[in-house]
């Protein structure tokens, strides 16, 4: 079973020059007294990585982000993650997230059921942190 999990507390990241991995305590004993956490993600070759991480929608990895420097840095290197993004009412929390992502984004969508979401995209398009944008698009979100 993978385990992957935040080490870290509130927006901070753990230290980039930790190259070791962690053993932590825990309660189940199959595991025995210790559990080494290993981070399989850092550790693939790019190419895997992003085939991975494709899979997953902007909000959660927007999330990723946030799991460990590590996993910052990863994120950064791999553009074809954040070609085409899209910002809807599930991650428009995050869109302070962007400017570390920014020069990587080309075609940006923008749900506007929420003013919210508009005018935090214009802000971030503004301040210049999606200065290689090529497309910019804005739709009505569909409600059921």
């Amino acid at each position: 079973m993978l385990h992957i999990s935040n080490t870290t507390k509130g927006n901070s990241y753990s230290d980039p020059e930790d190259n070791e991995d962690e053993y932590y305590g825990t309660e189940d004993e199959s595991y025995g007294p210790l559990h080494k956490r290993i981070d399989i993600i850092t550790r693939l070759p790019y190419e895997v990585a992003e085939t991975i991480l494709s899979e997953l929608s902007t909000a959660e990895l927007l999330e990723c982000l946030k799991v460990s420097r590590k996993w910052l840095d990863l994120l950064q290197k791999l553009p074809k993650l954040w070609y085409e993004v899209t910002v809807d009412e599930e991650n428009y929390t995050m869109l302070h997230q962007l400017a570390l992502i920014g020069e990587h984004i080309r075609k940006y969508q923008i749900y506007d059921s929420c003013e919210e979401i508009f005018d935090g995209s214009v802000a971030e398009i503004l301040g210049g942190s999606m200065n290689n944008l090529k497309s910019l698009g804005k739709c009505k979100m569909n409600k059921y």
